[in-house]
C-alpha cells in the first residue's frame, strides 16, 4: 500500500514533466522502451503511452510484485542499471526517471543504456538533496 501511495503523489508532483518526457519520446507503436529505475510503473504508463512494448527494470522486489499486480500491460524485470539485463541494441527508447541518483555507478547507467541503436536516451537527474529534478539529458540519433 506505501508503495501505491508514494507513487501516486510522486506521479502527481511530475505530472508536467512526464507529459513533456512523452512528447521527447514521440512514441510509436512499434518502439520497445526500458525505465531503468521505474519502480512500480505508475510514472512510465504515463510517458510510454503508444509504445509497443515497455519493460520496467527495477531493483527492489516488492515494487516489481505491485508493478506485475497493478500493471500487466507492462513487463517488470528484475535488475540494476549498472548491469542491464538485455541484449544490446534491443530497445529504441530507454529512460531513467529519478532513478539515476540511486545508483553505486552512475556512469556505468550511463553507459549501460546508451546503445548505438536506442534512438532517443532521456534521463532525469535529482541530487540527493532534492526530490524534483535539476537536469534532463535528452540525446538524439546523430
Amino acid at each position: 500500500m506505501l508503495i501505491r501511495i508514494a507513487e501516486y503523489f510522486s506521479v502527481r508532483k511530475r505530472a508536467h514533466d512526464l507529459e513533456i518526457l512523452h512528447r521527447l519520446l514521440a512514441p510509436e507503436s512499434t518502439f520497445r522502451l526500458l525505465d531503468v529505475g521505474g519502480g512500480a510503473g505508475a510514472a512510465t504508463e504515463r510517458f510510454s503511452r503508444g509504445c509497443g512494448e515497455v519493460t520496467v527494470l527495477e531493483p527492489n522486489r516488492k515494487k516489481l510484485a505491485v508493478g506485475r499486480k497493478r500493471r500487466p500491460a507492462q513487463r517488470f524485470q528484475e535488475g540494476q542499471g549498472e548491469s542491464i539485463p538485455s541484449p544490446d541494441e534491443y530497445f529504441d527508447r530507454v529512460v531513467a526517471v529519478v532513478a539515476l541518483h540511486h545508483a553505486a555507478d552512475q556512469a556505468q547507467v550511463l553507459r549501460e543504456m546508451y546503445w548505438p541503436n536506442c534512438h532517443r536516451l532521456a534521463v532525469r537527474v535529482c541530487s540527493r538533496a532534492e526530490s524534483d529534478g535539476s537536469a534532463v539529458i535528452h540525446k538524439d540519433p546523430p
